[in-house]
């Protein structure tokens, strides 16, 4: 069996067989079948024994152990793969049992350890992007949290700044002071040169002309 570094090498240009393809909102995975392989000595040795038939129980025992979430197979329902792929019993158990393609854990399930070391990249990768897709959505909570905390305290500044401003401009006159008999003098408040005045306002009027409407003398 060839190292993790050598196949790594050699599945890096069919990386992409690795990814996940999504038709009909049901996941399906790949896994890579070299091309090469019926020149395998085991599967030529399963070959010469089970004829083409035993070719065909061997990828679909892939294929059954790549649906698995743990990649393994319980040897106890060796039945059902056998309804299923159309075959006697007897030959599914001799493809795993008898060629060295596939081992059996304590707990009677069966895996294959090229398999394994074929999507080690897979799983790497996969765990890559979920740590960043992580990250990245940390990152855009974070964000929407800071704007949110800021938007309101922008809101509040702009309305104390508005209601200092319109404090600022609140005229008021005390008209117990005003003379508003004929002998009173005429003025005014000068608002010429953007003066902003607050509170008692009545020491800031200046005495004026008095006002000439047109037409009259």
């Amino acid at each position: 069996m060839p190292s993790f570094n050598e196949v790594e090498v050699r599945t890096d240009g069919f990386i992409w067989w690795l990814f996940t393809f999504i038709n009909m909102e049901k996941e399906a995975f790949y896994f890579p079948h070299f091309c090469n392989a019926r020149h395998d000595r085991k599967i030529r040795r399963l070959r010469k024994e089970l004829g083409t038939e035993g070719y065909g129980i061997y990828f679909m025992l892939l294929e059954t152990l790549r649906e698995q979430q743990d990649l393994m197979y319980p040897l106890e329902d060796l039945d059902l793969l056998a309804e299923e792929f159309n075959v006697s019993e007897a030959k599914v158990r001799v493809a795993i049992c008898n060629y060295g393609l596939f081992e059996i854990d304590d707990e009677q399930k069966f895996f294959s350890p090229k398999m394994l070391v074929y999507l080690e990249p897979y799983f790497k990768m996969k765990e890559q992007r979920k740590v960043a897709g992580q990250r990245s959505a940390d990152k855009r909570k974070s964000i929407d949290i800071s704007t949110t905390v800021q938007r309101p305290f922008n809101d509040r500044s702009t309305k104390e700044r508005k209601v200092n401003e319109s404090k600022e401009n609140e005229i008021k006159v005390n008209e117990n002071k005003v003379d508003f008999s004929e002998k009173g003098k005429i003025r005014k408040l000068s608002l010429a040169n953007n003066e902003n005045y607050s509170g008692e306002s009545l020491i800031n009027f200046k005495e004026a002309k008095p006002f000439q409407f047109a037409g009259l003398d």
